[in-house]
């Protein structure tokens, strides 16, 4: 296929199904073995418009299998009732896991999709206690909603952001119990944790900040960081010219590169 053929009819990344699942995961399928790493996450995971995500490159620097659980629009839910999924964890040497962004997952206020993370279901009596200005009908993903709750009552936001927060908390300790092998937890982001935060526009995961790591990291949780950078671009992607705006927002090869280098370096030298 020529670059122009790939830019009109977008990637054909292979993909693949794991008995027991119901989710669709970046190919191509591999066995459990044990001793394999698992790692899960979101669309940087997934690998979306990249050849080689990073999962597959620390399996070439590692020599060990890595399965690529990633899940476009993802957030933990996903992966806590998704039985097949965190059978794979157990059974792995190591888990890593994405820091995914704390408006995508149900919580006290409204409840999402529980496969497609980013899809907003229903607000809850209480989120319509607190924001009765807006009309709930008139959403279909989380970031639409929140970005509007925002702009019409900034006073009352923080409260939602709050319950965000401490329900991401809650649902990653479950996360990591249930999987119930050594985590490392991979932020790839273009700020760093301690940066921003408290807005949807400070960039992803969204709300997450360092004191929310931290508290994981207490439990015996490893964390390994790497910067996105900026501006955004398109080295080494593949996609249809219509998502080069989506195409934009997510990592290069470099990234991806870093990523892998970063997690090998971590896992041949894991901190206490």
């Amino acid at each position: 296929m020529s670059y122009h053929e790939a830019l009109t009819a977008g990637p054909d990344f292979p993909t693949c199904r794991y008995a027991g699942s119901r989710l669709t995961f970046r190919g191509p399928r591999k066995r459990a073995c044990g001793g394999h790493i698992a790692v899960l996450g979101g669309g940087s995971t997934f690998g979306r418009y990249v050849p080689e995500p990073y999962p597959d490159l620390l399996e070439r620097l590692t020599g060990r299998r890595v399965i690529n659980l990633g899940q476009r629009n993802a957030g933990p839910d996903v992966f806590l009732h998704d039985g097949a999924v965190l059978d794979m964890c157990r059974a792995a040497r190591t888990v890593v896991v994405q820091v995914m962004g704390a408006h995508a997952l149900s919580n006290r206020f409204y409840r999402v999709h529980p496969r497609r993370n980013d899809r907003f279901v229903e607000a809850s009596a209480a989120m319509r206690l607190v924001f009765p200005e807006l009309d709930f009908t008139d959403f279909h993903f989380t970031r639409h909603m929140l970005s509007r709750a925002a702009e019409l009552a900034p006073d009352r936001f923080g409260v939602l952001r709050d319950e965000l927060r401490l329900a991401w908390l809650r649902r990653m300790e479950a996360l990591v119990a249930a999987i119930g092998r050594p985590v490392v937890l991979l932020w790839m982001a273009p700020r760093a944790p301690q940066a921003g935060g408290d807005r949807l526009e400070d960039g992803d995961p969204a709300f997450v900040m360092r004191g929310m790591l931290t508290a994981l990291q207490g439990r015996g949780v490893g964390l390994v960081e790497v910067g996105i950078g900026a501006p955004p671009s398109l080295e080494g992607k593949i996609f249809a010219e219509a998502e080069r705006q989506i195409a934009l927002s997510l990592p290069g090869l470099s990234v991806h590169r870093d990523a892998a280098q970063a997690l090998a370096r971590y896992l041949a030298d894991p901190k206490p």
